[in-house]
């Protein structure tokens, strides 16, 4: 078995807390929350569209955040923000919206669909272990696999990685990039 092989089979199957992965779940809605919270909220509906993708991001996300039902309402998320992206992004022309960190967003709900994101700091977690009372057992443990928790940030680096090495260009180090980020911004 190669090397590589052994270290992707060794991430895939370590297990522990499941903490930090439900801080990486908070993080995400609170980004998204900044980053379309203006743009899409109910107030700024124009049309019936966007009063429906308001609804479901808002509910999605909201019900991420507390934890409720949490890998539903993460697959809710993802697909509302993946509506957001292309739908919104490219077929109705909304630039904005079609930006790598919007990518890199949806990305991350996609994992968190995905992985034991529920199992802490959550209203599921806390309905598990008001059910083990009752029923006289222990508390279910906090643990789950981690591969999803590498994930993210490496998806993370990857992110802040080429955006570093996109500012290496020449236009860049002259200041030519920051007068066309000023024209873009304000004329």
């Amino acid at each position: 078995m190669s090397l590589s092989f052994q270290f992707l089979k060794t991430v895939a199957q370590r297990e522990g807390s499941t903490r930090p992965l439900a801080l990486i779940r908070i993080g995400i809605v609170l980004l998204l929350w900044n980053k379309f919270g203006k743009d899409i909220g109910v107030f700024a509906a124009e049309n019936a569209s966007y009063l429906m993708i308001s609804l479901l991001f808002f509910l999605f996300s909201t019900l991420t955040l507390i934890g409720f039902r949490t890998r539903a309402a993460a697959a809710g998320l993802f697909f509302t923000v993946f509506l957001i992206y292309h739908f919104y992004g490219f077929v109705l022309d909304h630039w904005e919206w079609t930006h790598h960190h919007v990518y890199m967003l949806m990305f991350g709900c996609f994992v968190l669909m995905i992985s034991p994101c529920g199992r802490s700091y959550s209203v599921d977690r806390y309905l598990r272990i008001r059910r083990a009372a009752q029923k006289g057992e222990n508390p279910p443990a906090e643990r789950g696999a981690l591969w999803a928790q590498s994930l993210i940030p490496l998806q993370m680096s990857a992110l802040y990685f080429w955006a570093a090495y996109d500012k290496t260009i020449p236009a860049y180090f002259k200041g030519e990039w920051l007068e066309r980020v000023l024209e873009w911004g304000y004329a």
